[in-house]
């Protein structure tokens, strides 16, 4: 449920009072000079909650191709390096011959610490995105190149069960391409 009002001042009751998937927007604020980045903040709360606002039709219309003069935007943009993200890494994996690698998970071990917080329907489980790392890694590893430089597409990708991991346990993935598959 959203809940879009011209103003903020009921926001903090609403809040109170309503369920917590409830997405409060408020339009912009009477005491405030900077109005447009609340209504902009508010779009993206939109977006945030699953809609789509065409925010296109904010902007006037841009011919193609932009002239020489246009100046760049990426100056513009800067990257808040406040927060380190993690990013998957195998700390341990053996590739075996015939196109198959194995990866051993552990929770324990502080590189797949942030995989207890992956929890579905109570269970901390594997995320399915890492099987499609794995295997995406494994592919650019057969053709010599770094995963990242090695453009993939999965297609009608089907995940059968999900793998539980253990809180005590290490979890070892066996992944193989089997013969048939092409990869190009």
């Amino acid at each position: 449920t959203i809940e879009i009002s011209p103003q903020n001042i009921l926001q903090h009751i609403l809040n109170n009072y309503l369920y917590s998937t409830v997405t409060n927007v408020a339009l912009y604020e009477r005491t405030e000079d900077h109005n447009n980045e609340i209504f902009l903040e508010s779009i993206g709360k939109l977006y945030n909650a699953g809609l789509q606002p065409q925010i296109a039709n904010l902007y006037s219309t841009v011919e193609f191709p932009v002239s020489r003069g246009t100046p760049m935007i990426s100056p513009l943009i800067r990257w808040d390096h406040l927060e380190d993200l993690f990013v998957m890494r195998v700390r341990q994996k053996e590739i075996i011959d015939n196109k198959e690698i194995v990866v051993s998970i552990s929770t324990i071990d502080e590189e797949f610490a942030y995989l207890t917080g992956h929890v579905v329907n109570e269970k901390n489980v594997f995320p399915a995105m890492g099987y499609l790392f794995y295997i995406w890694e494994m592919i650019a590893s057969l053709k010599n190149q770094e995963y990242i430089n090695t453009p993939i597409v999965f297609e009608d990708v089907n995940f059968i069960r999900a793998t539980v991991l253990s809180q005590q346990n290490e979890i070892e993935l066996t992944l193989s391409i089997q013969e048939g598959n092409i990869i190009t």
